[in-house]
């Protein structure tokens, strides 16, 4: 189902334009025979001028709104810019004209033209020359970089964007600033450059906030690419969808194409496949509307990939047949290359050898000619293996022999070059060193038989005074070193002692505080459920949960015991699936806002954990109890090396000008349990406003 342009998909829209066309040129030739009745008319220059200006207002206008359409249908904004080219070129508007081309040229560049969209676009060049306006030359870089980003021509793409943003530097079009920026970060995360797409990144960004924009989706998608390439997969959904919110105000429907695109392909990466085929299906859908051939061609291809996971072979042969099909007319080889390659692997799995090597081919043909060397390497590997399974094993080595030949000149020659001369210059050095060395010895030789009849029984003398004194300094070593490390085997064994000691108490405590209480609460409800005051049914519930209570605490207090859980990432997981367990019972909506990167050479002490970990899970049980609320918000973070913990919840809140006095000794123990590891446990809470409780303490 190909999308194809203004001819093929609105003959509503051309019957229209040809009634335009007509009715113009009646008008202007009525005009004209209307001049030649009444020269009074000549004369008006005023109202000529006017007349004028009216009219390149309306070309203007025409040229607004097919810039909006770009957005929504392409072959819409291609019938008004060409309303707007005839309207110009008639009145001899060279800037209105040249607008008008460079929206039909954007036109043509997504919908399988491209071959047409630079033969105008090479026209538009020589007129801009003659006209000088620095906006329009911008434009015009802008539609080429756009030109040879679908092509693949990426290195030319880049040229033109950076050549855009330079121009732009006299200007104070920052939306095209920021769009110049964007376009060249989507570029180099498609070369595998991602310090230079991030660098391009926080130039769009900049360019926001220096000049008061508000916060434009299009640099959510590209964050989006960037995480995608670096195979955080979480964190490019998240950029994904804030740029769809972002975005649902606007009408933009090529952004949301391009958004659902990407989600697909990152659902695909996380072998999600139905959200992947989800979203791929909504690209398609929109890239239909919107008319963009490109665009429809990529979800062919991925919907092709999906299918072939899911081992639909014959859906699979069709999607990509859709996708070759789609731009076959145009220039768009990464797609064709990557689809006839995935046609190969599709035919390879079904054992159709014939087949799958006739796309092979074609698609090595294809990375040869475009000089994509990855892809022919890919390709000639496939092929190996194609002849491999038809026993053809001559022609399997010769394929695997030239794919191997190629990998190994892309390998960084210039590297092995400078390796090699500094490994020269380090032997020649050596070389010298040695043959100076040589020469001093020959020198130290000669002077030593000189004088060794004279020294040789001062010298056995001073051997001998040596050797005594390094024998007596030796037996001295040895007693002091010995002595030294039965000291320190004591001091270890004390400490190590103290320490047991120490852990054995707060075992104790932790028995006592955490399970002697709910035991003891236990046998006083046991004792009192057969009383008629008390009602033995809510006694039973009681009793259950405050067992279950004393479980999950002596689970936890031998979880810090285990020395493989000390360590902060092990603590970071068992807080995030502590809160998610616990809290999936009550009627609230929980958000974990769980840092995912930190220093692994941060240490944390088991007496630090357990701390932590209790108030953390007393925190928790608070806010059931008290709270009432229905939103509750954990974020956990590392910030120069310091750990901190708040919980945020929109419940009742409390009153208090200190919330640690005597009456709440739950939330005084909190404190004191921070402070004993050097940390801080800290609350803001007001009366029907929620509460937030931060937990912070450092770590080494």
């Amino acid at each position: 189902m190909n999308m194809l342009s203004f001819k093929s998909c609105s003959p509503k829209g051309s019957f229209f334009y040809l009634i335009h066309i007509t009715i113009s040129l009646f008008y202007w030739l009525g005009m004209g025979s209307l001049g030649y009745a009444h020269p009074q008319i000549k004369t008006s220059s005023k109202v000529a001028v006017e007349k004028y200006r009216t009219e390149i207002s309306e070309i203007d206008d025409l040229n607004k709104k097919a810039n909006q359409e770009l957005r929504v249908n392409y072959a819409k904004a291609l019938y008004l810019a060409q309303f707007a080219g005839f309207d110009a070129n008639k009145i001899n508007y060279t800037k209105g004209e040249i607008e008008s081309k460079l929206i039909e040229c954007i036109v043509y560049i997504n919908t399988n033209k491209s071959k047409k969209a630079y033969d105008l676009l090479i026209k538009i060049q020589k007129e801009n020359d003659a006209l000088t306006d620095v906006q329009l030359n911008a434009k015009t870089l802008s539609v080429l970089g756009l030109y040879y980003y679908n092509t693949g021509q990426y290195d030319l793409a880049i040229k033109h964007f950076k050549d855009e943003i330079e121009l732009l530097g006299s200007t104070n079009n920052f939306n095209q600033l920021y769009n110049a920026h964007i376009n060249l970060g989507k570029t180099f995360v498609k070369l595998g450059n991602l310090q230079e797409a991030k660098l391009y990144h926080e130039n769009a960004i900049r360019t926001i906030k220096k000049n008061n924009i508000l916060d434009l989706p299009k640099q959510h998608d590209l964050l989006g690419e960037i995480f995608h390439a670096q195979k955080l997969f979480d964190a490019a959904l998240k950029s994904y969808y804030k740029g769809l919110k972002a975005n649902s105000r606007s009408t933009d429907r090529q952004l949301n194409s391009s958004l659902y695109l990407h989600l697909g392909n990152t659902y695909y990466m996380l072998v999600q496949d139905d959200s992947a085929q989800y979203y791929y299906q909504l690209a398609l859908n929109n890239f239909k509307l919107l008319g963009d051939s490109t665009g429809i061609a990529i979800c062919y291809s991925n919907l092709s990939r999906v299918y072939l996971e899911l081992s639909k072979y014959r859906a699979s042969i069709d999607y990509a047949l859709k996708a070759i099909n789609t731009i076959h007319d145009g220039d768009y080889k990464p797609i064709e290359l990557g689809t006839l390659q995935q046609l190969g692997d599709i035919y390879g799995e079904l054992g159709e050898y014939k087949n799958a090597e006739l796309y092979l081919k074609k698609a090595l043909q294809l990375a040869v000619q475009h000089n994509q060397k990855l892809a022919e390497i890919d390709c000639l590997k496939s092929l190996s293996e194609i002849s491999k399974l038809q026993r053809n094993h001559e022609q399997s080595y010769n394929y695997l022999i030239k794919a191997y030949h190629l990998k190994d000149s892309l390998q960084p020659l210039t590297f092995n070059k400078q390796l090699a001369e500094m490994q020269t210059k380090y032997e020649t050095e050596k070389k010298e060193n040695e043959i100076a060395k040589l020469n001093q010895i020959k020198i130290n030789n000669q002077l030593r038989l000189a004088e060794q009849y004279l020294q040789v029984q001062k010298r056995n003398y001073i051997i001998a005074g040596i050797l005594l004194t390094t024998f007596i300094i030796s037996i001295a070593g040895y007693i002091f070193f010995k002595q030294h490390k039965d000291k320190q085997a004591k001091i270890n064994e004390h400490n190590l002692l103290q320490q047991q000691h120490e852990e054995r108490q707060r075992i104790a405590k932790d028995l006592h505080d955490e399970i002697g209480s709910g035991l003891s609460k236990i046998a006083l409800l046991s004792a009192l459920s057969n009383q008629k005051e008390i009602n033995s049914t809510y006694a039973l519930k009681t009793i259950n949960q405050t067992a279950q209570n004393v479980i999950d605490n002596m689970r936890d207090i031998i979880w810090t015991l285990k020395s493989e859980n000390i360590n902060l990432e092990t603590l970071i997981v068992h807080l995030r699936e502590h809160a998610a367990n616990y809290l999936e019972e009550f009627p609230l909506k929980l958000t974990l806002n769980f840092q995912d990167e930190f220093n692994q050479t941060l240490n944390i002490t088991k007496e630090i954990q357990h701390h932590i970990l209790m108030c953390y899970k007393e925190t928790l049980n608070n806010l059931v109890k008290h709270s009432q609320a229905t939103n509750v918000t954990i974020d956990v973070s590392i910030i120069e090396n310091k750990l901190r913990i708040n919980i945020i919840d929109n419940g009742i809140g409390f009153k208090t000008s200190d919330p640690f006095n005597d009456e709440k000794n739950g939330l005084k123990n909190m404190k004191n349990r921070m402070e004993a590891i050097g940390g801080m446990f800290e609350i803001d809470s007001k009366v029907n406003e929620g509460t937030n409780i931060t937990m912070s303490v450092k770590l080494n």
